[in-house]
């Protein structure tokens, strides 16, 4: 382990547990993302050469948002 998450763990030990719990489940949040960014590329890749094509053939329309 890396000397920055070192001293970074040291100081959350001395947190209250609620904020120790919400940093774990941000950290845990951050590596799931990561992950499923990683997994789902393929899918992302797909997805976006569809809204080109739609938007292409008139099937898409501007919205104010």
């Amino acid at each position: 382990m890396i000397a920055e998450l070192k001293d970074l763990i040291i100081k959350i030990e001395q947190l209250e547990v609620e904020d120790q719990r919400q940093i774990a489940k941000m950290l845990t949040d951050e590596i799931m993302w990561k992950a499923t960014l990683k997994n789902s590329a393929g899918k992302l890749e797909f997805l976006a050469k569809e809204a080109i094509e739609d938007y292409r053939n008139g099937k898409t329309k501007r919205t104010d948002w």
